[in-house]
């Protein structure tokens, strides 16, 4: 871990002066070994001899363009005067019309 450390360090101090102050504030023992152990082994329902999620019932949902709208107006700025509609043309249009393109066998 020590070279992944100066590794990062090294980076930091590339990204400018607010960031060499960061890099000069890693200590030796970064990043805490049971971090990393929670990252390398997950705890999930497979773990210790589980029988993992029920996933019969998974499959492609796509969402739809009134719900995608709605998503948009609430968590964005989608919904104030003239931003929906130019956002679908760039963002959502595209999209949905490679989706209806696979569908398509000739």
């Amino acid at each position: 871990m020590s070279e992944w450390r100066e590794l990062l360090i090294s980076q930091l101090r590339d990204m400018g002066p607010n960031f060499a102050t960061l890099a000069d504030d890693v200590p030796s023992t970064f990043p805490h070994q049971e971090t990393v152990a929670t990252y390398v082994h997950p705890q999930t329902s497979w773990s210790r001899g589980g029988c993992g999620p029920n996933a019969s019932d998974w499959g492609s949902k796509q969402p739809t363009v009134a719900g995608l709208a709605a998503y948009g107006e609430r968590y964005y700025s989608w919904g104030t005067q003239g931003h929906l509609l130019p956002r679908f043309r760039l963002e959502v249009w595209p999209g949905i019309c490679i989706c209806e393109l696979i569908k398509v066998r000739p």
